[in-house]
């Protein structure tokens, strides 16, 4: 059976592993995702920028994935009372699945990862000013206003192990003296630091040692695409639950509409075989006719109209109107049915087109959504290339990054480029040691000279010069001053003169992942799929319009719907753009 949720010792491991990681970060922001009840919190900790994911009842954990976020509902309460709060303390319910963040406005934010849990924020006396939803139960009320009350125990010795757990200890649920005492070693062990996480044949994961159990060495990473597969079928699954919704109201109503059709269709039919009756019999009606107004007969009648039996049926006329006239009207009537029978079969074929498209827009949401769930790697938050050999480029977007760049990443055997203008990207070639050519460094450069005020500037190419990482530091000489953002290079540089501002726009493969990415044209032609690229420069067209058109390009080429990376193209580009040439093989 799948892990639908942490266990607690899942969690007391978690806790062990990220409680000094979490401590000391500052909440930059906090966003809803596409499945409700879902809280992503983006963290600005000493290591760098985080997200931690919280989904009550079921996980907490660093993730990286991208996903869709928003801010509907009563996200924007959330973030009025957390957002710019340093965590000063983690703490964990002893023997609960329930996670307490301690705040520096002395509020707290409650994480419940229990059956039907929620996210709480109480304030210093416990009165809960947050809650994701209220919940009344038998032995537990929460709402806002109130003070917020832990679960009651069940048992006080309840057992700390799933069923899953107890299964794979061999050991009898049920019996709750017996498990505790059996798991009070691990417990131990995983409250020491000594932590023994792994994933088993049945894809699910423990934390302590059994049989054909495969080592994690990243729990993080582990449950974030353990659970993320979890999302996707479960988004997936809603989408379809509302689809199947959708096209259970189209088909009654086609069905409803296929039997007015039959009845109008009947209906045209009997009134155009009466009309036939008519034409077929006039001298016969118009005598009865003439008769029965000189009062000669007397006829069966009903609101102004006579009933005449013509070949064993009977008809219904007006007796002020010839036989002829009365066919006339009849046919008209006929008409009017078929037209009917005609707008209603119209009406169908538009309700059968919204079933198609239903199932269209399903198939195409599923994979918006595998391509929306995605390994995020730490290099995406800044500019990114590879050379031609494989190499990662790493260029700042702001001042900021600049310098947290050059700070965390910038190692004395990297290379360390910078367009020859003020203000540009500070770039690095991340060389892990590697031999960098000198066609690389070119590649790199590209990255440089385009990622710098020039492309804004309409500028056709610009020098850039490059050296080692070592040349490079942040300490100005003594009794000067060296701005954020700015550097000190010693030593000789080595300069490219005339780089030209041209980027090859592509889908790549990155550890298996398909992402979009630019590229020197040469370094294209090594890591763009197919080598299949857009060719672009600086110009006037505006960054989303020609993110559009560049998506268009792509997605004849590739089975992906590229449409679902338009924002992700739109982020790599410097800025106003002129599309020079595509290339495809």
């Amino acid at each position: 059976m799948t892990k639908k949720a942490m266990s607690y010792l899942d969690l007391l491991t978690w806790m062990v592993i990220n409680r000094g990681r979490l401590i000391g970060c500052w909440i930059d922001n906090v966003y809803g995702t596409n499945i409700e009840g879902v809280f992503l919190f983006k963290l600005r900790c000493p290591a760098g920028e985080r997200e931690l994911i919280i989904e009550p009842g079921r996980r907490i954990h660093f993730t990286q994935t991208r996903r869709d976020r928003t801010s509907s509902g009563s996200i924007g309460i959330l973030r009025n009372l957390i957002n710019s709060t340093l965590i000063k303390d983690v703490t964990l319910e002893e023997d609960e699945r329930i996670v307490n963040l301690w705040l520096s406005n002395s509020l707290k934010v409650v994480c419940e990862i229990i059956p039907r849990g929620v996210l709480v924020v109480t304030d210093l006396e416990g009165k809960i000013i947050y809650l994701s939803r209220e919940i009344h139960f038998k032995d537990r009320d929460l709402k806002i206003g109130t003070t917020y009350r832990l679960p009651p125990k069940v048992s006080p010795q309840r057992p700390n192990v799933s069923p899953e757990e107890g299964k794979k200890l061999g050991l009898d649920i049920k019996d709750q003296k017996v498990v505790n005492d059996n798991v009070a070693s691990i417990i131990s062990n995983i409250k020491s630091g000594q932590v023994n996480i792994c994933s088993s044949k049945d894809g699910n994961f423990y934390v302590f040692r059994i049989d054909d159990c495969q080592p994690i060495d990243d729990f993080d990473n582990f449950l974030d695409n353990y659970f993320s597969n979890l999302e996707i079928i479960e988004v997936k699954r809603r989408a379809q639950e509302r689809a199947g919704v959708e096209k259970k109201k189209i088909v009654s109503t086609i069905e409803e509409l296929e039997k007015r059709a039959v009845e109008y269709k009947d209906k045209e039919n009997e009134l155009r075989e009466i009309a036939m009756v008519i034409m077929n019999n006039f001298s016969t009606i118009d005598q009865i006719l003439d008769d029965y107004n000189k009062g000669k007969i007397e006829l069966e009648h009903e609101k102004n109209r006579v009933i005449v039996s013509i070949n064993d049926r009977k008809i219904t006329l007006d007796p002020q109107k010839s036989a002829y006239k009365n066919a006339s009207d009849y046919f008209d009537m006929a008409k009017d049915f078929r037209g009917k029978y005609m707008k209603t079969l119209q009406v169908i074929e538009e309700f059968q087109g919204k079933l198609n498209e239903i199932d269209k827009v399903l198939d195409e949401t599923s994979k918006k959504v595998e391509s929306t769930y995605r390994r995020k790697f730490w290099f995406e938050k800044y500019r990114w290339s590879f050379t031609r050999g494989g190499i990662l480029i790493i260029a700042g977007r702001d001042i900021d990054q600049n310098e947290s760049l050059v700070r965390k990443y910038l190692e004395n055997d990297d290379v360390f480029l910078h367009a020859d203008l003020h203000g540009a990207a500070a770039t690095i070639i991340k060389s892990s040691r590697k031999t960098v050519s000198e066609d690389e460094i070119n590649d790199a450069a590209v990255i440089s000279a385009s990622y710098s005020r020039a492309w804004k500037e309409g500028l056709s190419s610009i020098d850039v010069f490059y050296v080692k990482g070592e040349q490079v530091s942040k300490s100005p000489p003594s009794g000067e001053y060296l701005p954020r953002g700015s550097f000190m290079i010693y030593g000789r540089k080595n300069y490219i003169k005339n780089v030209r501002l041209r980027l090859a726009v592509c889908l790549t493969k990155t550890e298996g992942v398909l992402l979009p990415g630019v590229f020197s044209e040469e370094a294209a032609k090594f890591h763009c799929l197919n080598r299949n690229y857009v060719l672009i420069g600086p110009g006037d067209e505006q960054a989303e319009k020609i993110s559009r058109r560049i998506a268009k390009i792509l997605s004849k080429q590739f089975e992906v719907d590229i449409n679902n990376y338009i924002s992700d193209i739109q982020k790599l580009l410097p800025g106003n753009s002129a599309l020079l040439m595509r290339q495809s093989e």
